[in-house]
């Protein structure tokens, strides 16, 4: 099974990753950074800290027409118990500007 994110509208594919290389967690889907290493991603210095899972950086995607910001989210450094995604790329599972889909 394959995992992608597509950009809402045009249907311009972002990401796209075998099941080996994706995860989902809380209806939100995480992919290894190998997979993301090819995509305009610029990682902020904003941040948010989740009481369950630790502090990320917010991740902006650089499009034709700028920057569209806190597309996907990523974790340094995780609390106990998520180590699983700590450094991996997360993608809201439902999101007004892209989506998630599988198959295979």
């Amino acid at each position: 099974m394959n995992v992608r994110v597509r950009l809402r509208g045009s249907g311009k594919l972002l990401v796209e990753a075998p099941e080996s290389r994706a995860t989902t967690l809380e209806g939100n889907w995480y992919f290894h950074p190998d997979v993301v290493q090819h995509l305009p991603l610029a990682i902020s210095d904003r941040l948010y800290s989740c009481p369950g899972k630790g502090i990320c950086n917010w991740v902006d995607l650089e499009t034709a027409h700028g920057f569209m910001n806190n597309v996907a989210w990523v974790y340094r450094e995780t609390l106990p118990g998520y180590a699983h995604i700590n450094g991996w790329f997360g993608f809201y599972g439902d999101e007004a500007r892209y989506y998630c889909e599988t198959s295979g």
